[in-house]
């Protein structure tokens, strides 16, 4: 006679003859369907939900009755981020893991007292060897199978940056095919940029304020080995002077005030396996020049507060509108990181050196900004408003073309746009009245006017584009319109800029 006995907890059953039933098989039963409750509850639940999860994962059980802890759950990938060789660690002491006090006394202490934390920042000892983790747990009591635990979610800071980057992805929009002119000047720089975007080596674009210089930088990514990685952007001009090292290192947490409470990546951080483009080099402080040089040389760096080192595997392209090689004779720029920055150059030709592009590059821009504003028709050059353009000095280059472009489309609804909507817009005279662009106020003194007082007033628009293309630097202004520091004053008060 066979006697069937059923354990409903783990839906489990035991099946031996009656003769040989014994209340100690309920007990065994018991402690089975216990164990695949566990298995259950983990596996079915745990297993789906973390899955996609490339930090390291381990629960461990507390038993209610004694506070024993052991394992009950790991993935593969806390082996990869201790840097460890696999074992099978289920239903094994927790030190098998982690190194018992006092080392880890941070761990302990979250693992005793259940706590809640979210990237935590500690210090591990893993097999007698310490490294810094980003922590976080998420400790769980289930009542109905009488067990409670805490699981701990560990990456390394190189994972978290990794992540970040990979959701941040390749931000180069722009390719070799949206760089507009066939002038043999460009032609020469784009044969020489696909050159650069075949190698690794760090690159330096030298030009004029406006000539697309961060155009370059993206298209040579976007045609190199690094183009699905990550491209990284930082304008050493946007930052002040103490705020320049951490966007590029990042900080560990209470680095300084303000310092957010989990720290911050750095910008190399985020770039690694991809691209760095710092733009405005020429901007940066003196003293973090040595920073980056040794950054540059080693690949590697800390963050700030910080006591562990960075690897990183970043190509840099640096760009500036300075003239570098003036900066070091001045000892503004140091020699060793120019010569760092620039093992391969490229010179981006101003505007007025390109010709005939001046016109293709202004059809371009019209035909972007009536699709933009989504005009039916495309508005088209005039013969006049073309030769007009040829004439124009240009010196924002390629961003005042498009600025230019773009303000008389928006403010004239013509299909054809003629020499007298530029004539308008930038405030000049009719041809054959006025040579100059920029008539000074009539209160301005003889010796700052130079000509024959003009007979028609500069608009308030034209002295606003002329501060927008110069980025309202004040002495740059005055130097593109051609007039004095004080003339430009006098402008500016009588429009009340």
């Amino acid at each position: 006679m066979i006697k069937v006995l059923f354990i409903c907890h783990g839906s489990m059953a035991l099946l031996l003859p009656a003769e040989q039933s014994s209340p100690d098989y309920l007990l065994l039963a018991a402690a089975a369907a216990y164990d695949v409750s566990l298995h259950m509850y983990m596996g079915d639940n745990l297993h789906s939900m973390y899955l996609p999860d490339n930090r390291g994962m381990f629960s461990v059980n507390i038993n209610v009755t004694n506070g024993k802890c052991h394992i009950l759950y790991h993935n593969a990938n806390i082996f990869d981020t201790f840097k460890i060789p696999y074992e099978n660690l289920y239903y094994q002491k927790v030190e098998q893991l982690l190194d018992p006090l006092p080392s880890n006394q941070d761990f302990w202490s979250i693992l005793k007292e259940g706590k809640t934390v979210f990237e935590k920042q500690l210090t591990l000892s893993v097999h007698g060897r310490e490294s810094t983790y980003l922590v976080t747990t998420e400790p769980y009591h289930q009542s109905y199978l009488g067990f409670k635990g805490i699981r701990f979610f560990i990456a390394a800071p190189s994972q978290i940056s990794s992540n970040v980057s990979r959701r941040i992805g390749n931000n180069a929009m722009k390719t070799f095919d949206d760089i507009v002119g066939d002038s043999p000047q460009i032609i020469s720089a784009l044969r020489l940029a696909r050159g650069i975007a075949r190698s690794d080596s760090n690159t330096l674009l030298l030009g004029e304020s406006g000539v697309g210089k961060d155009i370059f930088a993206q298209a040579i990514h976007n045609a190199s080995a690094r183009r699905d990685k990550p491209f990284i952007v930082l304008n050493c001009a946007a930052f002040p002077r103490d705020l320049i090292a951490s966007e590029l290192f990042g900080y560990e947490q209470g680095a300084f005030t303000g310092a957010k409470r989990n720290g911050n990546i750095g910008k190399f951080e985020l770039a690694n396996t991809g691209t760095i483009f710092l733009d405005e080099i020429g901007e940066m402080p003196l003293d973090l020049q040595a920073t980056l040089l040794r950054v540059i040389e080693q690949k590697a760096f800390m963050r700030l507060g910080g006591s562990t080192v960075i690897h990183v595997d970043v190509k840099i392209i640096a760009a500036t509108n300075a003239d570098l090689i003036h900066l070091v004779e001045q000892k503004k720029f140091r020699a060793d990181l120019y010569y760092r920055l620039s093992t391969l150059r490229l010179n981006i030709p101003p505007l007025r050196d390109r010709g005939n592009d001046v016109i293709l590059l202004a059809r371009h821009f019209a035909r972007v900004v009536c699709h933009r504003i989504q005009r039916s028709v495309p508005a088209e050059l005039a013969p006049d408003a073309e030769q007009l353009l040829l004439q124009l000095p240009l010196k924002g280059n390629v961003r005042e073309l498009q600025n230019l472009i773009e303000g008389v489309i928006q403010l004239n609804s013509d299909f054809y746009i003629e020499a007298r909507h530029f004539q308008e817009y930038l405030g000049m005279s009719p041809a054959g009245e006025e040579d100059s662009v920029l008539p000074p106020p009539p209160d301005a003194p003889a010796s700052t006017i130079g000509t024959a007082p003009p007979q028609q007033s500069l608009t308030r628009e034209a002295l606003e584009h002329a501060l927008l293309i110069n980025r309202f630097n004040r002495t740059d202004t005055a130097r593109y319109l051609g007039v004095s520091r004080r003339t430009l004053y006098r402008w500016m008060e009588r429009y009340h800029l």
